[in-house]
């Protein structure tokens, strides 16, 4: 089984700040795209407030005693020690939005007719606070001395946290990327946070006022049958150009006070079935019934 520690991804923003990204000079804003295979391309995706979750795992390691499946009153099975903790851990219940699921199950004995010593399960938890995650480990922490009482077994578990912090798009950035965005795009405003994890979320974390921008990428022959890191995904290409002239938009209004005014090129059209077929994750886009959009050449500033 691999060491608990080499799970412990620091993402690429955490990095970033430890080497003082932030100062020299100082940076007042933060802005991000996320290729998202959800939407069509052409629709940028944007949420005031939480967009995304902490992502963590944990790792249970039950010690009970082994024997002959002849002899079992001179075992502590660790088998049902595990299957009986993992049933708790899924029965447990709290008001706040989360995602607490177990992703593997490790219990091997040498022979068909040997009860093991020993069982490991690992799990998921995703919360979009700090202090959900840390109640969610302290309700773990209770079943398990529970498990370790009725069983008469011993257990050891590490909560390995990933780094992953909730990303807090600030208000007014925002509203900032829909104006930039809205100019060559169909801009959907999010209703609810994705529970993926997103280490863009240390920058709010540090105070810097952050956005994080969802960009649409699929093919339309391809909405709905597109997931986010899978072998399967196809980007259609055009998205590339998109997000460059959105970001260019966004950081010379933004840093210049410069309004760009993007020069139309090929037109190209979000259809009818897109629009129908967009997650129910949003609401009203910010150009309601204008499905014309323009494919954008040339920039004058």
């Amino acid at each position: 089984m691999p060491d608990p520690e080499s799970y412990r991804i620091r993402g690429g923003a955490k990095r970033m700040i430890d080497v003082s990204i932030l100062e020299n000079p100082k940076v007042d804003a933060a802005f991000a795209f996320h290729v998202w295979p959800e939407f069509e391309y052409g629709i940028i995706g944007l949420k005031d407030g939480i967009l995304t979750a902490t992502s963590d795992i944990f790792r249970v390691n039950i010690t009970g005693k082994g024997g002959h499946v002849a002899k079992p009153k001179s075992t502590n099975n660790p088998v049902l020690a595990v299957c009986d903790a993992i049933m708790q851990i899924k029965l447990i219940e709290n008001s706040e939005p989360h995602i607490l699921d177990i992703v593997d199950v490790d219990v091997k004995a040498d022979a068909k007719n040997i009860i093991p010593t020993s069982g490991i399960f690992w799990g998921s938890i995703r919360t979009l606070s700090l202090e959900t995650r840390d109640l969610l480990e302290g309700e773990i922490l209770k079943i398990l001395e529970d498990t370790k009482e009725r069983y008469k077994v011993e257990y050891e578990i590490d909560f390995i946290h990933l780094d992953y912090l909730p990303v807090i798009n600030d208000l007014n950035n925002t509203k900032h990327c829909e104006n930039s965005a809205s100019k060559v795009a169909i801009v959907r405003r999010l209703i609810n946070p994705y529970f993926i994890g997103e280490d863009f979320g240390w920058f709010s974390s540090s105070g810097i006022p952050s956005t994080l921008m969802l960009l649409g990428c699929s093919p339309i022959d391809r909405i709905g049958n597109n997931e986010l890191h899978t072998d399967n995904m196809i980007v259609d290409e055009r998205t590339l150009q998109l997000g460059i002239d959105i970001m260019t938009d966004v950081a010379l209004s933004y840093n210049l006070e410069t309004n760009i005014n993007i020069t139309s090129g090929t037109k190209y059209e979000i259809t009818d079935e897109a629009m129908q077929n967009t997650p129910s994750n949003t609401c009203n886009n910010s150009q309601a019934g204008d499905l014309e959009l323009q494919e954008y050449m040339d920039i004058d500033y």
